[in-house]
């Protein structure tokens, strides 16, 4: 995804040194990359303002900008389009499932169940999804396309289910940062959970 013109050439063939791009990072071709104001006020974050149906206006949220981030990828990528199967972590309310189900996506959500997410604060936060319904509570999937492409489901993100396997990507946005130290994420049996879920190409 990232053209070689936008590589520094000094790098070029050193062992050890990671490229450095040329230009700011944008959302039209989205590398690992932090959020930056200009991309928060660009016309790709503007589209998928609109498909999300949050504010138009710019706000400098790193929520809306990852939600814009992950749709931008997996639509540049080929990921958005009929028949690719997904897989959500975390999803809370977050739009992003009902894009992805209008454009013809399989999608499996998931999340804490609902004991978890209420000893954590999270049921009552207006931002946990206890139905399958609630994910498309913007109206952006028509609900019979809606029903037949989502399914949701409980998910531990510290221990993942080992029939969540063969899916084409799987995101999660604004959930790392919950789920405690970063010790457990770097164990090689959840590195390996964590791929199983990814089919091969």
């Amino acid at each position: 995804m990232i053209p070689i013109s936008n590589l520094k050439s000094q790098n070029a063939g050193r062992q050890g040194v990671a490229p450095v791009i040329d230009k700011e990072p944008c959302l039209t071709n989205p590398v690992s990359q932090m959020a930056t104001e200009a991309q928060c006020r660009s016309d790709a974050f503007y589209y998928w303002c609109e498909q999300t149906r949050l504010p138009h206006e710019p706000i400098f949220h790193r929520k809306l900008w990852e939600y814009a981030y992950i749709l931008q990828c997996l639509s540049e990528t080929g990921m958005m389009s009929p028949g690719r199967r997904g897989l959500g972590f975390g999803v809370g309310k977050e739009p992003l499932v009902a894009v992805m189900a209008a454009r013809g996506c399989d999608i499996v959500a998931t999340d804490l169940d609902i004991d978890e997410a209420t000893k954590q604060g999270w049921a009552g936060s207006g931002e946990y999804a206890a139905t399958l319904e609630a994910l498309n509570d913007r109206g952006i999937c028509p609900p019979e396309r809606f029903a037949s492409k989502v399914i949701y489901r409980v998910a531990d993100m510290n221990k993942i289910d080992g029939d969540l396997v063969g899916f084409d990507f799987v995101y999660s946005s604004c959930a790392f940062e919950h789920l405690g130290s970063i010790e457990p994420r770097c164990s090689n049996s959840s590195k390996t959970a964590l791929s199983a879920c990814v089919r091969a190409a």
